[in-house]
């Protein structure tokens, strides 16, 4: 899609002048984000990915108008001429949003801090909210099909491991690149073994009903927005639904404390990220701590696998997942 023909769309559903500026937004890899102006003020418009659902988006919508009430960091999304905040363009929901200050924080533990603060807060209000049915196509953990689901097809799967590097999505472009593809494609009984071992924890921690609301989804370094050392922005909904808080908390934590591509895990960190997330008003209780690491486990498994069978697949990232796995096992 050209930007002249969504500027053309902006400009006849939401705006009332002339749309300028536009710029793509790097490092969105789901969906499509790009920054404007119009009438002197700035705005994000996100072209959703074409396998979220419109029902998914409103969903996402009706969430972040609640949201927005209660935190600064969150943006509701901007009703166009009609009163709609969603509208649909080559088959892909569209939706602007105002622009929020700041910029993703680079990795620090002023970061680290800042992050469990901002989640500690976002948890609060997320867990007090009026309860809603689940984000349509987006399963909790708990109701996963491992077989088949929106993310993978657990037979793809298994069929691209067997058949070897080649048959993984995208291609190797130099010899560095297919020598992971190669290591990826010899941990397919490791995968497999790993799988069982998720889905016997996922039953065993069901039974003791841990703390349960709506979670971001994808709360990481590249979804906030840092001004001033203060969290200016909570973005990127599109993977946000009714979960285990812990297993947010355990998987924000990890991506907040080990740095880059590193599989260089600090548990004092960890630790410290955790009790800083309490000490902010976050909900998950010390009861549930030994569900984090499990839970960073099974948000390893559950990353490689759609990377596998249908989401944005890099052979480092797979391999480093795969990598992290065992070492936490």
């Amino acid at each position: 899609m050209t930007n002249a023909k969504l500027r053309q769309f902006l400009e006849a559903r939401w705006m009332d002048g002339a749309v300028e500026g536009m710029r793509r937004i790097e490092g969105g890899e789901w969906n499509d984000a790009w920054r404007f102006d119009c009438k002197g003020k700035s705005y994000v418009v996100r072209q959703s990915n074409p396998a979220l659902s419109a029902a998914s988006v409103a969903w996402e919508h009706e969430l972040l108008r609640e949201l927005a009430d209660h935190l600064r960091e969150v943006a509701a999304p901007i009703p166009a001429t009609d009163g709609k905040t969603l509208h649909s363009l080559d088959g892909r929901a569209v939706t602007v949003f105002p622009l929020l200050p700041g910029a993703p924080p680079g990795e620090s533990e002023a970061t680290q801090s800042l992050a469990a603060k901002a989640l500690g807060r976002l948890h609060n209000v997320l867990v007090r909210m009026e309860p809603r049915g689940q984000r349509p196509g987006e399963p909790a953990l708990r109701d996963l099909d491992w077989d088949a689901n929106v993310k993978w097809n657990w037979t793809s799967v298994l069929e691209k491991l067997q058949a070897g590097p080649n048959a993984l999505p995208g291609a190797a472009s130099s010899a560095d690149e297919q020598a992971p593809r190669e290591w990826i494609c010899s941990q397919a009984q490791f995968l497999a073994d790993e799988r069982r071992r998720a889905e016997e924890w996922i039953a065993m921690t069901a039974c003791r009903a841990p703390l349960t609301g709506v979670v971001h989804g994808d709360y990481f370094r590249g979804n906030l927005l840092v001004q001033d050392d203060d969290v200016t922005g909570i973005v990127d909904w599109d993977e946000a639904h009714i979960d285990w808080m812990a297993y947010e908390l355990g998987w924000s934590a990890w991506e907040f404390c080990t740095p880059g591509d590193s599989l260089d895990f600090d548990a004092g960190a960890f630790d410290a990220f955790v009790r800083t997330y309490r000490d902010a008003g976050g909900r998950v209780p010390a009861t549930e701590d030994d569900l984090l690491l499990p839970a960073v486990r099974c948000r390893h498994l559950v990353e490689v696998l759609w990377a596998l069978d249908g989401g944005v697949f890099d052979a480092g990232y797979c391999a480093r997942g795969i990598r992290a796995l065992q070492m936490l096992q």
